[in-house]
């Protein structure tokens, strides 16, 4: 059984909560309740739980700084958060932490069940997965590099398996392709070497996450480049040092430029990129890409424009050597395709033609500045495979219900694996990615043509919980929806 503890300063709060869930029916197994965050931190440091419902405002230490200190400390569990009131630092605070839920008293017994069940749901699926580790491993740092699975689940996943996340780490993906099964055995030596820990195949491509600093991470692509030269293997550097919550933008940068490689027969993107040259560019001034990100994700035309001028003003700063020009470049062009869900497409062959062929930084904007163009004036509709297409029509049709993978994958009788690697070989995006930008556009209609509240468009677009719904709209358009809805109003006035 799955074992909870319960935390409020509210003795009739405590009692209360006691006897307002069927515990046992549940699976779950209540070992505790305590009246202060202190106390239920002592009990947390000498026996593992699975689930936390606690109070935010609580003498001598708050149930949010008893999470925070919990997870410092590397111990973590799901939790849900109660108050009294809806205090906006202690939502945010909150999401930040990785709470499953925030639940406003007195409390709905129907809303509190629901977020239990949704975590008992969460860890019978991690359970089964436990059956096999190598099989949790991989599917675990799939979900990572494809940005599907949260920040708390990966660490408790991670620590379960015998590994740490370093939360202050920054981290880099490389892609290697082209080795052969006898050569299999030589990288996984090289790995265990370097005590390079996450590492999977995934369709014959070997992903490697760096994590380190800049020294370290020099070392080992050189070691690798050694490696690779001696047979046709080709690597490809994704975006530099980013948080352990973007490795997801590091994958995807390191596999379209694998794609361009194979696409030109040409590995230079990846193997003749001077290290030196790509640090001193990252590093002074740093290039960020989140503004220009946040202005794709916010249909802000004319702010597209000023960011890739912006982004390709840091490239030249420095004056750089010619192939890291290229690469970067190359970068800019797969987010802006990948944004619009266009890769594959006609035009983008002939852009990346064009742009491979560059010779100027006027060719390289003029390239980019066509991408944007086009990409916003195309109405045409892109032909999927059809089990893609029967689930792009299922989440567009049902993107407000309970959706997941193993939920159409049942419906057209597929395996919810396979219909994972096609659904992210035709769409760029994994099925998670893809409902969640849906539904954060859905969001964003609302937010601007209806005088629906925040919590009211989470629950009209899909989400079960505000706090979820919050998270994933600042991470798509780098603003909070509130904010949202007042820039949309400002630009109207």
């Amino acid at each position: 059984m799955y074992k909870v503890i319960l935390v409020d300063d509210e003795y009739m709060i405590l009692a209360g909560l006691e006897k307002l869930i069927q515990w046992e029916a549940l699976g779950i197994e209540l070992v505790g309740s305590f009246s202060d965050g202190i106390d239920a931190l002592e009990f947390v440091r000498e026996n593992p739980v699975d689930i936390v419902i606690t109070d935010v405002s609580m003498p001598v230490m708050t149930g949010i700084e008893f999470v925070s200190q919990a997870q410092e400390e590397d111990i973590n569990f799901n939790f849900i958060i109660l108050s009294g009131y809806q205090e906006f630092e202690y939502v945010k605070e909150g999401i930040r932490l990785g709470a499953e839920n925030f639940i406003l008293k007195p409390i709905d017994k129907v809303e509190l069940n629901g977020s239990i069940q949704k975590i008992v749901t969460k860890l019978d699926e991690e359970e089964y997965h436990e059956q096999g580790d190598e099989i949790l491993y991989h599917n675990t740092l799939l979900r990572w590099l494809n940005d599907d699975i949260n920040p708390v689940d990966l660490r408790r996943i991670l620590k379960q398996l015998g590994y740490r996340l370093e939360l202050n780490e920054l981290y880099t993906v490389l892609a290697i392709s082209g080795i052969e099964e006898k050569r299999k055995s030589i990288w996984s030596e090289f790995l265990d070497r370097m005590n390079v820990s996450y590492h999977i195949y995934d369709n014959d491509i070997l992903y490697i996450i760096v994590a380190g600093n800049t020294q370290r991470f020099d070392m080992i692509r050189k070691g690798i480049v050694l490696l690779s030269l001696k047979d046709k293997e080709r690597m490809a550097i994704g975006e530099l040092y980013v948080k352990f919550d973007q490795v997801h933008r590091s994958y995807d940068h390191a596999s379209s430029l694998l794609e361009i490689m194979q696409f030109y027969n040409d590995d230079s993107y990846g193997r003749d990129i001077s290290i030196k040259d790509r640090l001193n560019a990252e590093m002074s001034p740093n290039i960020s890409f989140e503004t220009f990100h946040q202005a794709l994700s916010l249909g802000d035309d004319k702010g597209i424009f000023a960011h890739v001028e912006d982004l390709l003003e840091q490239v030249i700063r420095n004056n750089p050597e010619p192939e890291y020009v290229r690469y970067m470049s190359f970068v800019i062009f797969s987010d802006i395709y990948r944004h619009y869900n266009r890769i594959a497409s006609k035009h983008y062959y002939d852009n990346l033609k064009r742009l491979h062929h560059a010779k100027s930084m006027f060719d390289v904007r003029e390239v980019l500045k066509n991408s944007v163009m086009i990409n916003q004036e195309q109405t045409d509709v892109k032909q999927y495979n059809v089990n893609v297409q029967k689930a792009l029509q299922m989440i567009h049709q049902n993107y407000t219900d309970d959706l997941t993978i193993g939920v159409i994958a049942e419906s057209l009788h597929l395996n919810a694996m396979y219909l994972g690697q096609i659904f992210k070989k035709e769409t760029g995006l994994s099925f998670s990615q893809y409902l969640n930008q849906f539904r954060v556009k859905k969001a964003q209609n609302l937010l601007v043509q209806s005088n629906h509240n925040v919590n009211e468009i989470a629950e009209l677009v899909g989400y079960t919980s505000s706090g979820y719904f919050y998270k994933n709209f600042k991470k798509e358009c780098g603003i909070s929806p509130r904010e949202y809805r007042e820039r949309s109003h400002n630009s109207e006035a």
